[in-house]
């Protein structure tokens, strides 16, 4: 099964991340900030996972697609939608998560737990090293701001979806490269497996594909 996505797909999701947390690097002391109008969320919900060894449906990989970008794109585009006071941190602001399902660092885990392996999972979070991106604060789940880019040189993304074994998917997406005039110059492909790893579903490789680096 094959399916298309264009540049304005990709324009609205960087619209809704980055209305994200506001917060900078520390100046001499902190000051309020009015809370940010939430984004409109996507669900996460345990129904999304698929507990058994049957191959979940190209539409039901694609939706799990769908949801990975999303989720990925928290550490890479633009941190989940925040607000409140800040709270200062190693020189840093950070302001409280409001998102529904991620009240806390563990609802954070559970969700990325639901579409990458736990090792994928653990190494976004550990994502910053000594600044991560998120931090639980008296048991509640906050970020700090920044902002990643899409590449302008990616254009359109064809996504297709195959069972290669009993426990393996793979979801190949071949991308647009555009030159500045934008006209396409070539095609750059990536495939990525989403495998039954213990007792569910999950992507074990993972990237942004129009992620500028």
């Amino acid at each position: 099964m094959k399916k298309k996505r264009n540049r304005a797909l990709a324009a609205l999701l960087l619209a809704l991340l980055l209305s994200g947390c506001g917060a900078e690097r520390a100046p001499a002391a902190a000051t309020s900030a009015p809370p940010q109008r939430e984004a409109d969320a996507v669900t996460f919900q345990a129904a999304d996972v698929k507990n058994d060894m049957i191959p979940p449906t190209p539409e039901e990989v694609l939706a799990a697609y769908d949801r990975a970008v999303t989720a990925f794109g928290w550490f890479r585009l633009a941190p989940l939608p925040c607000g409140g006071d800040p709270v200062l941190v190693d020189g840093t602001f950070y302001r409280r998560v409001e998102y529904p399902g991620t009240a806390s660092m563990a609802e954070l885990k559970t969700t990325l737990r639901s579409l990458f392996s736990d090792e994928l999972a653990e190494r976004l979070v550990k994502e910053g090293g000594d600044l991560p991106v998120y931090r639980e604060i008296d048991g509640a789940l906050y970020a700090r701001s920044f902002t990643g880019r899409t590449d302008p040189e990616k254009g359109d993304a064809e996504i297709s979806v195959e069972q290669t074994a009993p426990d393996t998917c793979v979801v190949n997406v071949a991308v647009e490269l555009m030159e500045g005039g934008g006209s396409v110059t070539g095609m750059e492909y990536y495939s990525f497996p989403y495998r039954y790893v213990g007792d569910r579903w999950v992507f074990t490789d993972f990237r942004l594909v129009n992620e500028q680096k």
